[in-house]
């Protein structure tokens, strides 16, 4: 999988998000496709967790 900068994910959600709320006039619609161009979380390998314990 080719790798891409998340600058780039970063403004096509923004963009994305604008467009979508401004064309259908539903910002939660806007918000939505924002969330999902939003951060992912790293793999650390074998879990996906960051490999420090919950707090309590």
């Amino acid at each position: 999988m080719a790798k891409v900068p998340s600058s780039v994910i970063a403004a096509g959600g923004l963009v994305g998000g604008y467009g979508v709320a401004r064309w259908t006039k539903k910002r939660p619609l806007g918000g939505a496709v924002l969330a999902v161009a939003g951060p992912r979380p790293r793999s650390s390998g074998g879990s996906g967790r960051a490999g420090r314990p919950r707090a309590r």
